[in-house]
């Protein structure tokens, strides 16, 4: 059974490949990257 606190480890994980994701993105403007910065702020206004 997947406990709160798994998902929480899994967000973190799932979060911090976005961050690397975005900050190795050679081209900032590409929709990816765009889409990944979009959701990274919706992430930390929601916590």
């Amino acid at each position: 059974m997947v406990t709160l606190s798994d998902l929480g480890v899994t967000l973190n994980v799932a979060v911090l490949d976005l961050v690397n994701k975005v900050i190795t993105t050679p081209d900032n403007n590409s929709p990816r990257s765009v889409m990944d910065t979009h959701l990274m702020v919706n992430l930390g206004d929601a916590t």
